[in-house]
């Protein structure tokens, strides 16, 4: 479905396609591995953990990914919260006519005072009583009757306007549920790479047994916006 926005046809961001762990990656992966290895890194630090440059970058180009999808994510909600606000702009007018519609009806079903039903209009004054009760009665019907329907209108137009907000509420979910998705399929894939990486560097390490006891973990970080977005699935 194409979308509409400041004046051109956008196409909505396609959903993620898995990354295949090529065999480029591979190679570029171990390359770095047998290099740090015979560089005798990962190195000591003061609390006897070690870690070696490699997995900061890849967390490092794994996190600009992941910020690429949330500016994505925010520019395809801008114009939906905007949309989402005018509607709820609407629907706080609507719930106001609504409830002042029922009230103008509720008022009209009560019975009619003497006052209502003897009240003389222009040409009325030798009127007989009873006319005057009759017409009386009659106006305040085809009142009644209008506000009522002036109501079933207005709670109706309420209503569509409630699903309306709600809707719009939801494609914006929809769409924060998305980036979230891909933050995490980014996350994953690269923690795949951080992962070979660490293996292949304890198996060349001249030292091997003891850094793969004492690495630090390293490597890509979920976001905290995509944090909030799990969390708010559950």
């Amino acid at each position: 479905m194409l979308r509409r926005r400041t004046g051109r046809t956008q196409r909505p961001s396609e959903p993620p396609v898995p990354w295949r762990y090529s065999f480029h990656l591979r190679m570029a992966d171990r390359h770095h591995a047998n290099r740090d290895a015979s560089a005798g890194l990962p190195a000591v630090d003061e609390n006897g953990a070690v870690d070696t440059p490699t997995p900061e970058y890849l967390g490092r180009y794994a996190a600009a990914l992941q910020q690429r999808e949330w500016i994505r994510c925010q520019e395809d909600c801008a114009e939906l919260r905007a949309e989402a606000e005018v509607v709820r702009s609407r629907l706080t007018e609507a719930e106001r006519a609504s409830a002042q519609a029922e009230t103008a009806a509720r008022e009209l079903a009560e019975p009619a005072t003497e006052k209502d039903l003897t009240r003389r209009r222009g040409g009325e004054d030798r009127t007989d009583e009873s006319v005057v009760r009759t017409r009386r009665a009659r106006e305040r019907s085809r009142r009644l009757t209008a506000a009522r329907a002036a109501a079933a209108e207005a709670a109706a137009r309420t209503a569509a306007l409630s699903i309306q907000a709600r809707q719009a509420e939801a494609r914006i979910a929809v769409r924060e549920e998305l980036a979230g998705a891909r933050a995490v399929h980014i996350h994953q894939q690269t923690l795949r790479r951080v992962v070979a990486y660490y293996r292949q560097l304890v198996r060349r390490h001249p030292d091997g047994a003891r850094i793969n006891a004492q690495l630090k973990e390293g490597g890509p970080e979920l976001p905290d916006w995509a944090v909030r977005t799990r969390s708010d699935l559950r």
